[in-house]
């Protein structure tokens, strides 16, 4: 590899942050630059579309013009810890209403523990999804993130979409999230009206046969 060590200008014009790299516009030139989030010199902050920046333009073993040292040339932004602890609150608060209808018996701990369990895993499948992203590798379909948050894994990818920085600004995929959220909690509204009160009896008396 060959390393100008000249610093340069730009604006990030393309950004993936999905598959975490981009494209920058050098000031001085018209040729956009491939850069990955592993040169973004920032810590714990992910680069942005429209962002300015500086960099070192180097050459990969293939030849291939690259970005190198890439940093803000603004002041670098916070991490966003004030939305991943909204999200931690959200969810725990949720999480904490549950656990208090099945200590009172309004309904089976086995509800309790489908919400817990999907939401671990719910929360692994962003992680792997966010790192298959950064290495090139299979990706989870959103098919499967979106069923994993309906059946009860929507607090664990709340945390997730906020604490990992995945799936958390694509449009599409936000408004088709909070869609699973509304309805899981329209099903658990439901089933503790007396109209939806005989699924909880079923849930019951199949827990009293296994036991």
């Amino acid at each position: 590899m060959k390393n100008s060590n000249t610093v340069k200008h730009g604006v990030i014009v393309k950004w993936n942050d999905d598959k975490g790299y981009g494209f920058i516009l050098p000031e001085s030139d018209k040729r956009e630059v491939f850069f990955h989030v592993s040169a973004y010199s920032v810590r714990g902050v992910r680069p942005t579309q429209g962002e300015q920046v500086k960099f070192t333009p180097e050459r990969d073993a293939g030849g291939r013009s690259r970005a190198v040292f890439v940093s803000p040339v603004k002041p670098a932004r916070q991490p966003r810890t004030g939305q991943a602890c909204n999200a931690a609150l959200t969810s725990t608060l949720f999480l904490l209403v549950v656990t208090a209808l099945t200590v009172l018996n309004v309904i089976p701990y086995l509800l309790l523990g489908l919400y817990l369990g999907v939401s671990l895993t719910t929360y692994l499948f962003y992680a792997w999804d966010k790192s298959a992203a950064r290495n090139n590798r299979r990706r989870t379909p959103e098919v499967t993130l979106h069923w994993l948050a309906l059946i009860g894994g929507w607090p664990g990818a709340l945390i997730a979409q906020q604490h990992l920085r995945h799936k958390s600004k694509k449009r599409s995929f936000r408004v088709a999230y909070w869609m699973t959220v509304l309805l899981n909690i329209a099903a658990l509204m439901y089933i503790l009206t007396p109209q939806g009160n005989w699924l909880i009896k079923d849930i019951n008396q199949l827990l009293n046969n296994l036991y």
